[in-house]
C-alpha cells in the first residue's frame, strides 16, 4: 500500500479540525437558545454537603414562588460512582484523567439535565459546574489554556454564586461519593508520588475566592438565596 502523501494528510487533518470547529459552533449555538429560554444558575464548591444544602434551599425557593425549578448535581451520569464500585487494587487515576471524567460528566448533565430543562423555560441550578473543574486543575497546576479548552463546550451561565467552605471540619467534608474534591484526592493518593492535598485544598478554594474578589461570581448568602427566588422569571 502506497504511503500517504505529507500535504494529503495534512490537508485531511485541517478539514478535520475545520468539521469539528463548525459542529461545536452547532452545538453552542443550540445551547444559547436553550440558555435564553429558561434561568441558568450555577452554584460552585466542592460537591460536598454545603454545596448540596445551597442548591436544594435555593430550589425549594424558586419553587416556592410557582416556577418550575431543578438541581444538577455532581456525578448525574454515574461516571464516578462506577468507578468507586470497581477494583480496588487499580491505580488512581492521574489529575488530568479525573477532569476529562469531570468533563464527561458535566456534558452529560448538559445534554440530558441541563439544557432540556432550560429548553422548557424552567431554571436549573447546576451545583458544580466547570469553575470546580477548572479550580482543581489549577491547584494541580495544569495551564488555563487546556482547561479553557476543556470545558469549551459548557454555556455561560446567567449567574454564579460559590459556597463558602474555608472552614468545614474535616469530618464534614463528605465521602469520595458525594465530594468531588474528595474523590480526586482518593485517587490522587491511589496514584503514584506524595500530593499535598490540603495545600491541594486550599488552593482550589483560594482560586473560587479569587473569582468572586473579580467579580466573576458572588458568595452565596441567606440575602443572595432570598433575592434569587424573588428574581424568578
Amino acid at each position: 500500500m502506497a504511503k500517504e502523501p505529507a500535504y494529503e494528510k495534512a490537508a485531511r487533518a485541517k478539514a478535520a479540525r475545520k468539521r469539528a470547529a463548525e459542529i461545536q459552533a452547532a452545538r453552542l449555538k443550540t445551547s444559547e437558545r436553550a440558555v435564553a429560554k429558561g434561568r441558568f444558575i450555577v452554584i460552585e464548591g466542592s460537591g460536598g454537603k454545603a454545596l448540596a444544602m445551597a442548591a436544594k434551599r435555593l430550589q425549594k425557593s424558586v419553587r416556592r414562588r410557582g416556577n418550575p425549578a431543578g438541581v444538577s448535581p455532581w456525578d448525574a451520569s454515574g461516571i464516578f460512582y462506577e468507578i468507586l464500585d470497581g477494583p480496588r487494587e487499580v491505580a488512581g487515576a492521574t489529575p488530568r484523567t479525573v477532569l476529562l471524567l469531570y468533563a464527561a460528566d458535566l456534558a452529560f448533565r448538559l445534554r440530558w439535565q441541563i439544557l432540556p430543562a432550560l429548553e422548557d423555560g424552567a431554571t436549573v441550578i447546576a451545583a458544580p459546574y466547570v469553575d470546580a473543574g477548572i479550580a482543581f486543575g489549577r491547584a494541580m497546576g495544569i495551564s488555563q489554556t487546556w482547561l479553557h479548552e476543556l470545558f469549551s463546550f459548557a454555556p455561560v451561565p446567567h449567574a454564579s454564586y460559590r459556597v463558602e467552605e474555608e472552614n468545614i471540619p474535616s469530618l464534614q467534608r463528605g465521602k469520595p461519593a458525594e465530594n468531588f474534591l474528595e474523590f480526586a484526592f482518593l485517587h490522587l493518593r491511589r496514584s503514584a508520588g506524595r500530593w499535598p492535598t490540603e495545600e491541594i485544598r486550599t488552593q482550589f478554594l483560594a482560586y473560587l475566592k479569587n473569582r468572586e474578589a473579580r467579580g466573576n461570581c458572588k458568595l452565596l448568602t441567606a440575602e443572595v438565596l432570598q433575592a434569587l427566588a424573588a428574581a424568578g422569571k
